[in-house]
C-alpha cells in the first residue's frame, strides 16, 4: 500500500470510502453513459491518482493497459 501504518479503524474507514466511491461511480456510469472522463467523479479520481504516480508507476499502468487489455 502506501507504506504508512494504519489503525484498524482507519483501514475500515478507507474500505468504506472505496465501497461508497465504487457505488457512486457505478451509478454515475449507468445514468450518464454519454459523459466524458473529465465530467465525472471517476475522471476526477483517476486524474488525481495518475498525477500522484511516479514515472515507474505510470509505466506499469501503461503496460497493464497494453498487455492485459490490448489498448494502445
Amino acid at each position: 500500500m502506501n507504506g504508512i501504518k494504519s489503525t484498524p479503524a482507519q483501514l475500515q474507514r478507507r474500505k468504506e470510502v472505496v465501497r461508497d466511491l465504487y457505488e457512486i461511480v457505478k451509478e454515475e456510469f449507468e445514468e450518464y453513459k454519454l459523459r466524458d472522463e473529465n465530467d465525472s467523479l471517476l475522471g476526477y479520481i483517476l486524474d488525481e491518482y495518475i498525477y500522484k504516480c511516479t514515472e515507474l508507476e505510470v509505466n506499469e499502468l501503461e503496460d497493464i493497459i497494453v498487455n492485459h487489455y490490448g489498448i494502445d
